[in-house]
C-alpha cells in the first residue's frame, strides 16, 4: 500500500494521515516495500531462468514445426516435377 502525500501551502510535500479511501485524491503516491513484492518485474534469478528456458523451449518447438512443414512442402513439389 501507497503512501498519500500532498503539496500544503508553502509548497512542501506532507503526508496525508489518515489514508483516504480514494487515492486517486492524494497528489503523491508514495511506493513502499510492500509495493516492490507486487512489481511483476520484480523477479528472482530462478524466475527469470525459468521465464528464459520456457521461451527457448517455445522458440525450438516453433523452428522445428517450421522445418517439418518446409520438409513436407518440399516432398509435394518434387512429387508435382517429375
Amino acid at each position: 500500500m501507497s503512501i498519500c502525500a500532498t503539496y500544503d501551502a508553502s509548497g512542501a510535500v506532507s503526508v496525508v494521515t489518515p489514508p483516504p479511501v480514494d487515492m486517486s485524491t492524494c497528489a503523491l503516491l508514495i511506493p513502499t516495500t510492500d509495493d516492490r513484492l507486487n512489481d511483476p518485474f520484480h523477479l528472482s534469478a530462478a524466475d527469470g531462468s525459468s521465464i528464459a528456458i520456457a521461451i527457448i523451449l517455445v522458440w525450438s518447438v516453433g523452428f522445428a514445426g517450421r522445418a517439418i512443414i518446409r520438409c513436407l512442402n518440399t516432398g509435394e513439389k518434387e512429387d508435382e516435377n517429375a
